[in-house]
């Protein structure tokens, strides 16, 4: 989106329901608006059109608690196997982790569950009953300079760290001050 498309937009929003407390335009033409409060999030999600462009408003996932954890699910049942077992419990999507052993990628006992509506306490596989932990997903993380929020597509890092998170910027650091 082009940036005068993006003020456009903007201020139109602010319109509607004031200034919010701040906005992303990331890639893919998405705009991520961020409200002041609660009455700004409920005006926000009743806007369906602004201009004459279609607007879809959605709180992610992460607000809206459908995606939990379940630990100790045996690796034998697949991803649509638990999601037939699953689904009269409103799970509509599956995911099993995966670990690493050596240079092999196994499946793990964790799953991913994403709900239609709002996370439960437990579900129940067959005759087994495990307890639904929130799902809070890992921030991405840079290879290059191993800090967190990019990857190394997207790293403007001229030095790499090499493990050190960032704490190494210069040669002169390496060396001991008494010298």
């Amino acid at each position: 989106m082009d940036m005068a498309k993006l003020k456009a937009l903007t201020s139109e929003i602010v319109k509607l329901i004031g200034i919010p407390r701040r906005s992303d335009s990331p890639r893919g033409g998405d705009l991520f608006v961020y409200p002041a409060d609660k009455a700004q999030q409920e005006a926000l999600l009743k806007i369906f059109k602004i201009g004459n462009r279609t607007v879809t408003a959605a709180l992610p996932n992460s607000m809206t608690g459908r995606k939990g954890i379940v630990h100790r699910v045996p690796v034998s049942e697949s991803e649509a196997d638990l999601l037939d077992l699953l689904g009269p419990q409103g799970v509509i999507k599956v995911e099993r982790f995966t670990k690493t052993m050596g240079d092999v990628r196994m499946p793990s006992e964790t799953i991913a569950l994403t709900f239609k509506d709002f996370l439960p306490t437990r579900v129940t596989l067959v005759a087994l009953s495990f307890k639904v932990h929130t799902y809070y997903p890992s921030p991405f993380k840079c290879s290059k300079c191993y800090r967190l929020g990019h990857t190394k597509n997207h790293c403007n890092s001229k030095l790499t760290t090499a493990g050190y998170a960032g704490r190494i910027t210069t040669h002169q650091n390496l060396v001991p001050k008494n010298a």
